[in-house]
């Protein structure tokens, strides 16, 4: 639903039509500043059982954003950078730490993202077990990012607060784990993996004589 603002504080609150709302169970309204909408739905054509959809403002179609984002399972509760560069949304797919985790997708650019990563991956502590991780929103400075926690029995649910600083880290790690190999000109390998600390990286490439390279575990 929408409520305008009016002279004397807000109006009366309206459905929002199609794509938006149809016969199935549709929620978690974020929009980034192009006016691109991510909404959450049960609508048939999806992946699992609730997917992560986007409207844009035109044509004014729901978009599934596929098996990248979305799980066999639930996926919802998602928030769209102001950019559009990242979503972040709950998931209880398989593999998951808590009853409900907290995971990333970075756009690519071309209206396709990268795999759904655990907000775990860069070593924080965003999902922990035995609760629900849900309703991620950033600060209007992009500085921090909010969320709950639920915990098992619902009966407490508490807000948290962390530095955005650790989708930097995330995003890095995204986009190094997500090459096409079928169009590399080069190769990279890491021996002995996994190792003890002490490895050896070799590069067979026509790259430039100096490169970096960031090891993460």
């Amino acid at each position: 639903s929408m409520v305008e603002r009016t002279s004397d504080g807000w109006g009366i609150s309206q459905r929002l039509p199609s794509p938006f709302n149809v016969t199935s169970s549709d929620e978690g309204y974020s929009e980034s500043d192009d006016r691109v909408a991510y909404i959450s739905s049960t609508r048939s054509g999806g992946v699992g059982n609730s997917d992560i959809w986007r409207v844009h403002p035109s044509p004014g179609e729901a978009e599934n954003l596929g098996s990248n984002v979305n799980s066999s399972a639930w996926d919802g509760s998602s928030f769209i950078a102001p950019d559009g560069s990242y979503l972040i949304f709950a998931s209880n797919r398989a593999g998951k730490i808590g009853l409900q985790d907290l995971y990333i997708c970075f756009n690519n650019g071309n209206n396709t993202w990268t795999s759904a990563m655990n907000m775990n991956s860069g070593g924080s502590d965003i999902n922990i077990a035995g609760y629900s991780q849900m309703t991620p929103s950033i600060s209007p400075d992009g500085k921090f990012l909010f969320f709950s926690r639920l915990n098992g029995s619902q009966t407490q649910q508490d807000i948290y607060w962390v530095s955005t600083g650790i989708i930097d880290t995330l995003r890095t790690i995204a986009f190094a784990t997500s090459i096409d190999e079928p169009k590399l000109s080069y190769k990279i390998s890491v021996f002995p993996n996994p190792s003890e600390g002490l490895f050896t990286i070799t590069i067979e490439s026509n790259l430039a004589k100096n490169a970096t390279a960031e090891i993460f575990t």
